[in-house]
């Protein structure tokens, strides 16, 4: 029989063979495997859903351990099954295996109060079953450890976890952590354990996550991602399509942007908990678990329908990006997680990265390519401090992403200048090329910090104003940073002394019971924080208005170029207590030698030292490393209280969930405050800061400022720019009031800029998101109208004034946008200045030069589009026609000039086309020899390829759309149909199959 087959698969590997060479499809011949790098194109299809089942049971079991062409040779993923194999020596070592025993391992015994421990107790049961399952360890497939493992796993459901047993504590283990725990554990030791073992485990997992319920408490956002992830992979190990189909169905919601709630929103912010700012730890985990989901159940039965799918792409550029610099997730969207020793911005990012990836690997070429350049862009900015590709789960992402870090065709993506107002959440980022600036805003909607499972103990001004400023220094915000800072002086904060203790849950309450609230998070009273943006410019505001102080305070921002102007007014506290603002908090060299210069003198030269300047003007701080100095600037004089010091802390007193937190750690700290006083009315501050500043020029800053205060009171903060013609207010009351050139009758965010083209960009939002409409009033004279936003009206260029009214309703903080020409209406003889123009975008590129066998995509044409309305429009230039002949690899197959046209619309739906060309030269080694049609002639696969082949993901190969389906992706070969002669041959052969199998029965 075994022979039989040998010469059956002969047979079939020359009707396949004989196929390609006469131009017939492989997959016309035996859809056996899907190979196709576009992955909507082919698919493998199934008789039955078992098939498909089990299909997607291998592929996540592939997906966690590799197959058997796992490259063991890399380098990171060597040391990944070394470490898996380290670690279960430490767990076999200490596993209690006595018939008697209450427990597993010492360290986990108090399971019985503490559920976490059940979750920790299926995490040691991961890493054994990693190592069972990893090859080149002396693990793998060990029988002694299988039945480690198997003992375990039904101790753990006799003792600990069943359908018998009542849940107590955090419901998140239950429901969430330990079901994908366990879950991965029976893909993994699938088949070694019998039908009744998977019953019983997924039994378990019923009893505690019956159902899928969106929408309700624990149901939203990432939480609903992972019960989604869960009920899938239980479908998977015990064959039940429905539970397959729920999980697909319900996990539809969580691609709409959502308005309240947990979510994403349209400006890019993310809510968990329905109040927190959330991105990079909620958010890393629902971009995660939706990858994988995803990857699991696309080209199957239970594929996901959702219009709004493609919106994944959408929260990458727009939700993640914003939030990640030089690969760094800031703190101010991780909420508690913040305080965990084990924790940093950096292993947040490379979760994102993780689930970034995974979702190339199922998507079309230009998708891919656009999140493999920002992959690229982080991993190389960050890799001084963390290798990405070593904290990843996923085996099969580790290849892929290496794959990306070496292709050299895959560029760092470019961004440039970018402002971020994402208001939903109250924070606001704004980036440049050499520094970003991060600030956390809080308000009558949106937690100042967030407080659970004694986790971030002192949280009380995380969200009063914190400035974080990034630059070169890459380690500011992680390492020790949040065992060792003042938690009292936060840069950017305005404050009230007055002792506080760290946070503690409500006694003799459950810890999900509503009323913990109050305690888990902190809302302030005003309503008002927001901002509003142009392009890359912007400004910020937030109204201080505590509940448990009686401080009150007004702060703004004026993001710039090279300067981010800060105001304050209205600080105003009764109460016997020290009100101060922090200007500066930063973490400085071990030795404390960095320089800190005030107006010329050296202050501060030494740790433990402290100093007071009345009336300085500027100061600058020598920083870490190169490229982080950064300048400070006092427009009107300021009295600055100066710390240099070692700060000592433990990471047990800001998260004491842990008890191997009990860390003493220490950093130095140099700390520049004002204070205000006490029992103070109506104070106020302004600074300025000047990243990347050398002494001199912060020097030549103050000296000749490119900024002006226009005001800076109880009304309104307002700031000008001289020198980019920028002009921007906060209007902190009702009723018309003016600063500088504007006038709001509301509470509102204005910002004006003058441009180079004689125009002039006008954006307006409500930080209150409870303004119906806003009148505003801009002195300028102007002739026409260029373009408007819809719900901007009654648009009136009359005696040297624009006027308009603006209808902010329901917009939650959104800016609205117009734009016209300046100049004196009543001089002009344009008869309709009031009519908007709309011109043309245009494209730009270059024709491309290319070998056979060489790789095209669209890049290769260093395009670009540009609209007069609409600015850049590059990233929405679309392929109109392709007449490149491309194989699935999207090589070039034939020599010669092949036409391509581009098109691009501009958001009023005018287009541009632009035809480009493409030059494909034979190369010298392709050329044909006289040599007969047989196997000499065929390619030579060298060992190399033959490895990349072999190693590559399944995933990897399956990216694109059908073009029959989409105009605008590559025009890939036409591989669907052959020539009559190659399917008679396919015919001649198969019919030769089945004479040979007749005769052998026969016999």
């Amino acid at each position: 029989m075994k022979e039989s087959r040998k010469k059956l698969n002969r047979l079939i590997s020359t009707a396949i063979v004989s196929c390609m060479v006469m131009g017939a499809s492989y997959e016309n011949v035996l859809a056996l495997e899907n190979k196709s790098q576009n992955n909507s194109e082919k698919v493998v299809k199934y008789d039955n859903e078992a098939e498909y089942i089990k299909n997607i049971r291998l592929r996540w079991k592939e997906d966690l351990v590799g197959n058997s062409s796992l490259d063991t040779s890399n380098a990171t993923i060597s040391k990944k099954i070394i470490s898996y194999t380290n670690n279960t020596d430490k767990l076999v070592a200490k596993l209690n295996m006595d018939p008697n025993a209450q427990w597993l391992w010492e360290d986990l015994k108090d399971y019985k109060q503490n559920p976490a421990r059940i979750t920790s107790m299926f995490n040691n049961l991961v890493t054994m079953s990693m190592a069972y399952s990893l090859p080149n360890n002396k693990y793998y497939k060990n029988e002694d450890l299988k039945n480690k493992i198997i003992y375990s796993l039904d101790w753990i459901n006799k003792n600990a976890y069943n359908e018998n047993i009542d849940q107590y504590g955090n419901w998140w283990d239950w429901m969430i952590g330990i079901p994908a725990r366990l879950n991965n554990i029976v893909v993994l030791m699938y088949d070694d354990l019998t039908e009744e073992q998977v019953k019983n485990y997924m039994n378990a997992i019923q009893k505690f996550l019956p159902s899928i319920e969106p929408g309700s408490k624990y149901h939203t956002g990432a939480n609903l991602a992972d019960v989604c992830m869960n009920k899938l992979l239980q479908g998977v190990n015990e064959n039940d399509p429905e539970k397959i189909k729920e999980a697909s169905e319900d996990i539809v919601g969580v691609f709409d942007y959502v308005t309240s709630g947990d979510g994403f929103y349209k400006d890019g912010s993310y809510l968990q908990h329905g109040m927190v700012a959330y991105t990079g730890s909620y958010g890393n985990v629902l971009i995660e678990k939706i990858s994988n989901i995803m990857f699991l159940l696309e080209k199957t039965p239970w594929s996901i329908k959702s219009e709004s799918k493609d919106n994944v792409y959408k929260w990458i550029f727009e939700s993640f990006n914003p939030i990640i610099y030089k690969g760094y997730v800031m703190d101010m969207v991780r909420g508690r997680a913040i305080s965990r020793y084990n924790a940093n911005g950096y292993l947040q990012a490379s979760g994102i990265i993780e689930g970034m990836i995974k979702i190339g690997m199922i998507s079309d070429g230009d998708k891919a390519s656009e999140i493999n350049a920002l992959v690229k862009k982080w991993a190389t900015e960050a890799k001084s401090v963390l290798d990405f590709g070593a904290r990843f789960k996923s085996i099969n992402v580790i290849g892929e992403f290496y794959g990306i870090m070496n292709n050299d065709n895959i560029k760092p993506l470019e961004e440039g200048d970018k402002h971020y107002a994402l208001n939903s959440m109250d924070k606001t980022v704004h980036k440049r090329e050499n520094f970003a600036l991060g600030i956390s805003r809080s308000s009558s909607r949106i937690s100042k910090y967030e407080f659970m499972n004694k986790e971030n103990l002192t949280p009380w001004f995380q969200g009063d104003g914190m400035t974080y400023l990034f630059n070169n220094d890459l380690n500011q915000f992680s390492g020790n940073f949040w065992a060792t800072v003042d938690p009292y002086r936060m840069p950017g904060t305005t404050v009230d002394t007055r002792k506080r203790e760290p946070k503690e849950i409500l006694p003799g309450l459950d810890p999900g019971a509503s009323q913990q609230n109050e305690i888990y998070y902190e809302l302030g009273k005003s309503n008002w924080s927001g901002g509003s943006k142009l392009g890359a410019y912007g400004v910020a505001g937030m109204e201080i208005d505590n509940k448990y102080d009686s401080l009150k305070a007004k702060k703004s921002w004026f993001m710039f170029d090279d300067e981010i102007v800060a105001l304050g007014s209205g600080i105003t506290n009764p109460e016997d207590f020290e009100t101060e603002t922090i200007v500066e908090n930063r973490k400085i060299k071990s030795d404390g030698s960095n320089k800190f210069i005030v107006d010329g003198k050296e202050r501060v030269s030494k740790l433990k030292e402290k100093d007071k300047v009345d009336n300085a003007k500027w100061a600058y701080l020598e920083g870490n490393v190169s490229g982080s100095n950064i300048g400070y600037y006092f427009p009107e004089g300021a009295n600055i209280n100066l710390i240099k010091d070692e700060r000592e802390g433990n990471w047990i007193n800001v998260n004491s969930s842990k008890p191997e937190a009990d860390k003493v750690v220490k950093d130095n700290y140099l700390t520049m405050y004002i204070d205000h006083g006490k029992a103070i009315k109506d104070q106020k501050y302004s600074y300025v800061l000047l990243p990347n500043k050398t002494e001199d020029k912060v020097k030549e800053y103050s000296e000749n400022p490119n900024v002006e205060i226009i005001q800076n009171d109880d009304v309104a903060h307002s700031v000008k720019h001289k020198k980019l013609n920028i002009e921007a207010a906060n209007f902190w009351k009702e009723g018309k009031n003016t600063a500088g050139n504007i006038t709001s009758t509301g509470k509102s965010s204005i910002i004006i800029k003058e441009n180079k083209d004689n125009t002039l960009s006008i954006a307006v939002s409500d930080p209150t998101f409870l303004e119906k409409n806003l009148s505003i009033e801009i002195n300028k004279p102007a002739m026409e109208v260029i373009k408007s936003d819809k719900r901007i009206s009654n648009i009136n260029l009359e005696n040297g004034k624009i006027k308009f009214d603006a209808n902010t309703e329901n917009l939650s903080g959104a800016p609205l946008e117009l734009l016209v020409k300046l100049g004196d209406k009543n001089n002009g003889n344009n008869e309709n200045n009031n009519e908007i123009k709309n011109e043309a975008p245009v494209i730009e590129g270059e024709d491309a030069n290319l070998f056979v066998g060489d790789k095209w995509d669209k890049s290769l044409h260093k395009l670009k589009a540009k609209d007069k309305e609409d600015g850049d429009l590059t990233k929405n230039i679309k392929i109109k026609d392709n007449q490149i002949p491309l194989n699935d690899q999207f090589e070039v197959t034939k020599p010669g000039t092949y036409p391509v046209t581009f098109e691009v619309s501009d958001n009023n739906g005018k287009k541009a086309e632009k035809k480009l060309n493409v030059l494909v030269k034979e190369k010298e080694e392709n050329k044909p020899e006289n040599k007969p049609e047989n196997q000499e002639n065929k390619p030579e696969i060298k060992p190399e390829d033959q490895e990349n082949q072999s190693t590559k993901p399944e995933s990897e190969e399956n990216k694109g759309e059908n073009p029959q389906a989409n105009n605008n992706t590559e025009k890939l070969p036409n591989t669907g149909g052959a020539s009559n002669l190659s399917l008679g041959a396919i015919g001649v052969l198969l019919a030769t199959v089945g004479t040979m199998f007749t005769k052998k029965r026969k016999k």
